[in-house]
């Protein structure tokens, strides 16, 4: 790595060597509004991304992704975030994604599959591929009737 080529309040970017000649990766971290919203159209090859999950943890503001009320609200709402995403891709360009999942009363949600519909269905997007990510060390459950989550859904998209 780089290192940091410039920072600012809500933005920290990274450069980051790949080995691979005329190929370097620039990281950006910080407010994904705040990021996707400075740089150009059609200028981005790969955005790869793990939105906060549907009600996992507890964000420090109820206004924060993660924190909705309903499925369908945080559903649009990574939607709309989407949807400026697709503005930055080259048209040879990718996104790459990994969402968790939540159960309500027992039963899981699908979340991360809902979620790969709607972008297919409303975004125009190709789900190109479905990646299982297997966990090698879960986190443990204190739930008798269901098996530890040992693997999450990713996905890429074009």
């Amino acid at each position: 790595m780089r290192g940091i080529v410039h920072q600012a309040a809500n933005l920290t970017e990274y450069r980051v060597e790949t080995g691979l000649p005329s190929v370097t990766c620039t990281v950006f971290k910080g407010d994904n509004r705040a990021v996707i919203a400075d740089l150009p159209d059609d200028s981005v090859d790969l955005a790869v991304t793990s939105p906060p999950y549907f009600q996992q943890r507890s964000y420090s503001s109820a206004a924060r992704l993660g924190n909705e009320t309903s499925m369908e609200e945080y559903l649009d709402n990574i939607i709309q975030t989407f949807q400026s995403v697709i503005r930055l891709l080259k048209p040879s360009g990718s996104i790459a994604y990994n969402m968790g999942d939540k159960y309500l009363n027992g039963s899981l949600l699908l979340v991360p599959y809902r979620f790969a519909i709607r972008v297919t269905d409303e975004l125009g997007l190709r789900l190109v591929n479905d990646i299982t990510w297997i966990k090698r060390n879960p986190v443990p459950h204190q739930f008798s009737r269901r098996l530890t989550q040992a693997r999450s859904p990713s996905f890429t998209s074009s």
